[in-house]
């Protein structure tokens, strides 16, 4: 047992070393990630990238020497190093997590952004499944008309296997996550701060986020990190690019909501639902707005929207899947090769072999004597990935073309 013992102990060490490693590197803003992933691989590892010559390192990545020394000196500060200690410190007792882009935890879909976040702070689990995840947005000064709406959409979507993801800002964001998880759905709540600073608005709900084990908050800066407007538009790139899409209820013309729409459509090419409101109504402009500029899709019901997501969660995938080839080599198993594709579940192979002809979910949770609630979850995700087809709320085999 002692060699056991002793080799396990050496590789706690070496995570242990790695990930300070790695956090000296993110605290120091030392790069773009791009040019730090790169660095960081071209070394092998975190520890031994702040190890490795400027020299070495210049020959093995093809950067600069002025690059790469310019980015191991902001490494290389007493001030740094006591902060990334400090930062492990308080990430052990409060449980947090530190998941780079190589890791299992890290969402699928924000690996392919044109430029994801080397490592994301996580409170909680990001789960296989919250790669179905779509960004509920709208305005923090919410009408009752808003509200509902909010929970209206949150709720059908938890039901149907759907992950609601925002900023977790007062009124729709809020709204829209608990009544997702009042629903028994999953929430991600991505932060444009810290995730112990404490001037965020809902800390009681985040909380339970964590604590239900249905969901995560998650944040791409240190710790402390205050909000400030260059720190929301990084957690808006984390809800839209963990998203399949986004709808937009209620927003103003200039809000933050529009802010993360425009992200979605220009930069990041994600699909943008919006439910319309009253013409005059303030609120109404940003969703308004939208849908006249032919940037958002009108949506009126959830089920007009649970119809339309299959169709955008297809289009995602093959688009995803043309620019990331390496997601479909032939030898991997389908949800490695595929960001929008789960292994069949028992209750969907049930599904498969009793839909002989176009059915809802209740009808066939009554033939195969399963809950409905199960059964609308499963038949949906066969929908988004492709075997099932949905329309006016039936599920049918895909037709070959």
């Amino acid at each position: 047992m002692a060699p056991v013992t002793k080799s396990k102990s050496k590789a706690v060490s070496g995570q242990l070393d790695d990930m300070l490693a790695l956090l000296i590197v993110l605290m120091a803003q030392a790069g773009p990630p791009k040019l730090l992933r790169k660095l960081i691989a071209a070394a092998g590892s975190p520890s031994r990238f702040l190890g490795t010559s400027a020299e070495t390192l210049v020959e093995s990545s093809g950067h600069s020497m002025a690059e790469i020394e310019a980015v191991l000196s902001r490494c290389d500060t007493p001030e740094v190093r006591l902060a990334a200690t400090r930062e492990l410190k308080v990430m052990r007792q409060q449980g947090v997590e530190l998941v780079t882009t190589h890791d299992a935890g890290y969402p699928a879909l924000l690996r392919t952004i044109p430029e994801p976040p080397l490592a994301l702070w996580v409170r909680g689990a990001v789960a296989p499944e919250d790669v179905y995840a779509l960004a509920l947005l709208g305005s923090s000064r919410c009408t009752d008309y808003g509200r509902q709406q909010s929970e209206l959409f949150a709720t059908a979507l938890a039901r149907h296997g759907i992950t609601v993801i925002n900023g977790g800002e007062r009124g729709i964001d809020v709204a829209s996550l608990e009544a997702a998880l009042a629903a028994g759905g999953r929430v991600i709540v991505a932060l444009g701060a810290g995730l112990m600073n404490h001037q965020r608005p809902a800390q009681a709900l985040y909380d339970s986020v964590v604590d239900s084990g249905r969901g995560a908050v998650v944040s791409s800066v240190p710790l402390q990190t205050a909000p400030d407007s260059v720190n929301q538009v990084k957690g808006d790139h984390l809800v839209i690019g963990s998203s399949i899409a986004s709808l937009i209820v209620e927003a103003g013309a200039q809000s933050g909501a529009m802010i993360a729409a425009r992200i979605a459509v220009d930069q990041i090419k994600r699909q943008v639902f919006a439910v319309p409101g009253p013409l005059e109504a303030p609120n109404s402009a940003g969703p308004l707005r939208l849908i006249a500029d032919g940037r958002a899709s009108i949506t009126i019901h959830p089920d007009h929207l649970l119809d339309a997501l299959v169709d955008t969660a297809q289009h995602l995938a093959y688009r995803i899947a043309r620019a990331h080839p390496v997601l479909r080599l032939r030898e991997a198993r389908s949800a490695e090769r595929d960001p929008l594709s789960l292994l069949a579940t028992e209750d969907q192979k049930a599904i498969l072999s009793e839909l002989h002809y176009p059915q809802r979910a209740e009808s066939l949770a009554s033939s195969i004597d399963l809950p409905t609630p199960d059964v609308q979850r499963a038949a949906y995700r066969l929908a988004l990935s492709g075997v099932l087809s949905r329309q006016d709320g039936k599920y049918d085999w895909v037709q070959p073309s």
